[in-house]
């Protein structure tokens, strides 16, 4: 992983770090070992979409914002739950409103299919999914998504962005590759607070 330069101006980065730091204090006070509270999630996936360059020509006039979880998997529908009430208090992507839907998992094809259907911005990936992520890699592959996903280990494999919990702080993570290919555009300045997977 190389330092990526920096093209965009301060206040870009300021804007995303102060209220990413905002979002880790109140993320820290409350988080278990291993796990990201949902507010916290909520607030990132939200704030990583806003900066996808793309988003506004791939979400029109609402941000649809897509939870997949895994059938029958107790850990998954608890997250969702979570994650949706979270993003009640999260009105807006940047300047667009928000619509959020859980999704049952039922194979990856199905997922994209419905994604393109539906116009979804955003496909959060469940955790408990993470033995799905080559499927759903090769199925987003040259889709028109931004995928989020909750461990490092599935951004590596082909989901375009993550976070996790390390040393008690969120790290953010990118597939630079699998984001040129769901024609994800993140600027430089962002690029720079990740770590990235090619």
């Amino acid at each position: 992983m190389r330092p990526l330069s920096c093209d965009v101006g301060d206040v870009c980065r300021r804007a995303f770090c102060g209220g990413l730091a905002a979002a880790i204090l109140l993320g820290t006070r409350t988080a278990a070992a291993d796990e990201i509270p949902a507010a916290l999630q909520a607030e990132l996936i939200t704030r990583l979409a806003a900066y996808d360059r793309n988003m506004k020509a791939r979400a029109g006039q609402t941000v649809n914002i897509v939870i997949v979880v895994k059938p029958g998997d107790g850990d998954s529908e608890r997250t969702a739950a979570q994650l949706v009430s979270a993003f009640e208090r999260i009105e807006r992507v940047g300047a667009l409103p928000r619509t959020v839907t859980t999704l049952t998992y039922t194979g990856a094809k199905s997922l994209a299919d419905s994604c393109k259907a539906n116009h979804s911005g955003v496909a959060f990936i469940t955790a408990a999914l993470g033995g799905e992520v080559e499927a759903l890699r090769a199925a987003f592959d040259d889709a028109d998504i931004l995928t989020i996903a909750p461990r490092a280990a599935m951004t590596r494999q082909g989901i375009v962005l993550g976070f996790e919990l390390l040393s008690s702080r969120p790290r953010l993570f990118i597939n630079l590759t699998q984001a040129e290919r769901q024609h994800v555009s993140m600027p430089a300045e962002i690029l720079k607070l990740m770590t990235v997977f090619r």
